[in-house]
């Protein structure tokens, strides 16, 4: 209805009312939740002393195919920047949490365009500004694949020729500067983002290891960000 599934959460967030509840979930209605998600993913939070919850899913498609989709590699230092912790139908947020994200959102809200997936903000917001976030490996629910998904389950070889794309074009780039400057971020990777040489290409491609958290997606932003870098230095 606002224009993108992102949209429609951030009009919610800003707009809901949840100030008598202790925590707040994402509900997507095509997806399936299991009858413990709710009470699991609670627990989970309670037990670790987090803020936060998200978890691995099952993706299904309509022909019947199911396929494990992890997300629970070990969070590192400056993931939050570039990508979410995992599909925002799994979050569950604690009302401290929740209500911080809404007041920033209401503050902002003229800016809110530049904003692109409600899941990567609410992540990223809660790892810049200290709150800790619980990444489960159980599935605690079915994650349904079809033509209309805003990003999907994508895993696999063609994924990550996809994501390589969307970085090469500066796309990417833009998308992470963008959300950064609305969350006031200025670590070292945006830093080197924003000054645009060709060394700090070089440099960040080198920090692969602390900006993304599944193995394969380290080596592709650093491919990826080296890349960019010669492409550069060819076209001086």
């Amino acid at each position: 209805r606002y224009g993108s599934a992102g949209k429609n959460f951030f009009h919610l967030i800003r707009n809901v009312d949840f100030v008598g509840f202790d925590f707040i979930s994402f509900a997507d209605q095509d997806d399936i939740w299991f009858s413990h998600k709710l009470s699991t993913s609670i627990k989970l939070i309670k037990n670790s002393g987090a803020d936060a919850y998200s978890g691995n899913v099952i993706a299904f498609w309509p022909d019947g195919r199911r396929k494990l989709i992890r997300k629970d590699d070990d969070q590192v230092e400056f993931d939050y920047l570039f990508e979410s912790s995992g599909p925002g139908c799994t979050f569950v947020l604690s009302n401290k949490l929740a209500s911080k994200i809404k007041d920033l959102l209401n503050e902002k809200s003229e800016e809110i365009d530049m904003l692109w997936l409600h899941d990567w903000f609410c992540y990223s917001f809660a790892r810049a500004n200290g709150f800790e976030w619980y990444i489960g490996s159980e599935p605690l629910m079915l994650y349904r694949q079809h033509d209309n998904n805003q990003v999907g389950a994508s895993e696999g070889l063609g994924a990550l020729i996809s994501r390589a794309k969307v970085i090469l074009s500066g796309d990417g780039i833009e998308k992470v500067v963008q959300q950064s400057k609305f969350l006031g971020q200025n670590d070292t990777p945006i830093q080197l983002i924003n000054s645009g040489s060709v060394f700090s290409l070089f440099k960040l491609a080198m920090m692969g290891k602390n900006c993304r958290r599944k193995t394969s997606e380290k080596a592709l932003f650093t491919i990826a960000l080296l890349l960019m870098a010669l492409k550069r230095v060819c076209k001086t």
